[in-house]
């Protein structure tokens, strides 16, 4: 096991989360897996995505760690947002003229190494002690990052400068990916950093998942054919663990702020959605009617 690996894991915050969010991903994309992570398999016969890379970032103990951590019937709309993500990305670099990506809080993601084919200028920013961890796997595998690694708390620092003097343009076509950030940050933060990139960017598409407010109204939203309530186990270990679910949304509430901000919604949809349009599970667990993935555009 990398020392590095060795020591996110051992860290109990979100930078332990990125790990073992890599591995749930890295598991449900598997159709192989669907049976025990499914309440009805769908009907599709092939993986959601491919992705050979994610396994530098997965050993035993993040296994075990990441296994005990989440219920997995929760796993697969991790894998579900990532092939929404992934087709939303693709899908701006071949019709919308997107030159620059910025990868936000970008954990473990692989894609600036995978799309290496696009003629577009990656950046990645996270926390210093990830970006190094990946940095360093990557070279003892002789795998170009191809990207800027920044190692920033976009919260708390100056986001815009940074990118600036790593020679972002903001003039240019730019899309924002922000997976699997929103929900560990304050609410105000998450408009905080919504209000900063609508400004600064002219031309610009942002895609992001958030959790309902009907998550963290958790006493009351139960499975109704169990009658369990694993929102409120699944937040109590999240908290437990140093990285607690902190902002939550309503739908609509989502849509206009960004409209506010100038910015046009043209895809939203639930985690429950997602699975039922890929053909992954006929009978979506109920905690995916709280989680929504969106993508909003400025041009």
């Amino acid at each position: 096991m990398p020392k590095e690996l060795g020591v996110l894991l051992k860290e109990h915050n979100v930078a332990t989360t990125a790990l073992l969010a890599n591995y749930w991903k890295f598991k449900s994309k598997n159709r192989n897996n669907w049976s025990e992570l499914t309440i009805q398999q769908g009907e599709r016969s092939k993986d959601l995505f491919k992705d050979e890379l994610m396994q530098h970032f997965v050993n035993t103990d993040i296994q075990i760690e990441a296994e005990q951590r989440l219920d997995k019937r929760m796993w697969l709309p991790l894998a579900t947002r990532t092939r929404f993500f992934r087709h939303t990305v693709s899908d701006a670099v071949k019709n919308k003229g997107i030159e620059q990506i910025i990868i936000l809080g970008s954990g473990f993601d692989t894609l600036a190494v995978r799309k290496a084919k696009y003629n577009v200028k990656f950046f990645e920013i996270d926390q210093p002690a990830i970006l190094n961890c990946k940095e360093h796997i990557y070279a003892e595998q002789n795998i170009n990052k191809n990207a800027e690694y920044i190692g920033l708390d976009y919260v708390q620092g100056d986001l815009i400068e940074s990118l600036i003097s790593r020679n972002m343009n903001l003039s240019l076509p730019t899309l924002i990916l922000w997976e699997g950030n929103t929900l560990y940050l304050e609410k105000e933060q998450v408009l905080n950093v919504l209000q900063t990139l609508s400004t600064h960017f002219s031309r610009l598409i942002i895609t992001f998942d958030y959790l309902h407010a009907a998550m963290n109204n958790n006493t009351k939203y139960i499975d109704q054919a169990s009658k369990e309530n694993c929102l409120e186990e699944t937040l109590e270990s999240f908290s437990k663990n140093q990285s607690p679910f902190k902002a939550f949304f309503e739908p609509s509430e989502i849509e206009s702020i960004c409209e506010n901000l100038g910015m046009q919604c043209v895809d939203h949809k639930t985690a429950a959605r997602l699975a039922s349009d890929y053909g992954v599970d006929k009978e979506p667990y109920y905690t995916a009617e709280t989680y929504s993935m969106t993508t909003f555009e400025r041009r």
